[in-house]
């Protein structure tokens, strides 16, 4: 009958921590995906079942043209909002790589592609139609304002920019000084 109990009372609080961690603020809940752990064998998965954010994707780092071996950046969706994640590789599950996230940073709100509605709304950008201080071997995302301009830098449309920082397992603030977008091609 202990067993029972227990179990009953083990469950209960697994629920009720879920319950709370799905309730957060979407800048909290942002802040605990750090520590997690997760694989992503698909993307659109959820994190960890006591959160709402799910994987959607990510990519290598490179730091002077060379990938940083162990180290990527993910992308989350947390209560519909995309989170920027660090993460470490921790393992090995089958075929797929498990994942630790070591820092998170909740994004502003931006659009994905062109919206004819909001043609100037911010839209994310990466390294490769940006440079950062001339340089497009640094991996770093930048939010961007376009306008009928080919070429867009912090006077006329970069927002704000992250960069990567595996040495401090940190995702840092970049000036948008350091930041020139081109237009991409049409898509």
């Amino acid at each position: 009958m202990k067993r029972f109990a227990l179990s009953v009372v083990l469950t209960v609080a697994f629920v009720a921590a879920q319950a709370d961690a799905s309730s957060l603020p979407v800048a909290q809940e942002a802040q605990a995906l750090i520590g997690i752990e997760f694989t992503a064998k698909a993307m659109g998965n959820p994190i960890d079942p006591g959160l709402s954010c799910t994987s959607k994707g990510g990519s290598t780092i490179e730091i002077n043209g060379v990938t940083v071996e162990g180290w990527g950046y993910g992308r989350a969706v947390c209560q519909g909002r995309t989170v920027a994640m660090l993460k470490r590789i921790v393992g090995q599950e089958g075929a797929d790589i498990r994942w630790r996230v070591v820092d998170a940073v909740l994004l502003p709100r931006f659009a994905w592609g062109f919206d004819p509605k909001r043609p100037h709304a911010p839209r994310l950008f990466k390294v490769g139609d940006c440079e950062l201080d001339g340089r497009t071997d640094i991996f770093f995302i930048a939010l961007v304002r376009w306008d009928k301009r080919d070429r867009i830098d912090w006077r006329t449309g970069v927002e704000k920019a992250w960069g990567f920082d595996p040495q401090k397992e940190r995702i840092i603030s970049l000036s948008p000084k350091r930041i020139v977008c081109h237009r991409p091609e049409p898509a």
